[in-house]
């Protein structure tokens, strides 16, 4: 949520800028960077010790190959994932669709 949430809010930055002055370079791409770089340490550190911060499908994937997680779990935590990223990005557009309607 936090990676979408910068991501929204970089794209409204910049069509704002373009609508004040049509020659203004948009702005720098890092505080996306630094959005999904703080939901990703974030959600590694709530969710370590819970269920080994699985925050990605590949992840799950990856350790069930070498060995590390059972492969039955799989399936439930891929369902799960995928859930919560649609979700957030439920949340990410209700929030933003009220500033989102002039920009598209």
């Amino acid at each position: 949520m936090l990676g979408d949430g910068s991501v929204a809010q970089w794209v409204l930055i910049n069509n704002h800028r373009k609508l004040n002055d049509p020659t203004a370079a948009p702005e720098p791409f890092l505080s996306v960077n630094f959005g999904y770089g703080a939901g990703v340490a974030f959600g590694c550190y709530l969710a370590a010790g819970i269920s080994g911060a699985h925050m990605n499908p590949a992840v799950s994937v990856a350790l069930a190959v070498v060995g590390k997680f059972s492969w039955w779990k799989v399936p439930k935590y891929i369902v799960a994932q995928m859930i919560g990223a649609f979700l957030g990005a439920l949340l990410v557009f209700l929030v933003y669709i009220g500033r989102c309607k002039g920009a598209i």
